[in-house]
């Protein structure tokens, strides 16, 4: 059973704390201290939530950092689980050649 897409963090610093706030990007990337490109990037899921932003995140918008991080995990074992057949296969291909030749 597949499991359902999670949120990823930018998603949800929009939605539950830009949105309700009124707050544009780029009173957002001043507040963490980071550059508006920096937070376009989160809020537009092509940028990740590092450990470094995390603690900003919980500084200035209160969620803890190890919320933040494990949205970003969970997001991030979403994304790879499309590759999970194919490193399966690629891995069970690679033990089977390793005892062939042993």
């Amino acid at each position: 059973m597949g499991m359902h897409k999670p949120a990823h963090p930018g998603e949800v610093l929009n939605e539950l704390w830009l949105e309700p706030m009124g707050m544009t990007l780029t009173e957002a990337a001043k507040r963490l201290g980071v550059t508006r490109k920096t937070v376009s990037k989160i809020i537009n899921e092509r940028g990740s939530v590092t450990p470094e932003m995390a603690l900003r995140l919980e500084i200035v918008f209160g969620a803890s950092a190890q919320s933040w991080m494990n949205m970003q995990t969970a997001y991030d074992l979403w994304q790879t689980s499309a590759l999970r057949k194919k490193l399966l296969k690629s891995l069970r291909q690679s033990v089977h050649t390793s005892s062939a030749a042993a």
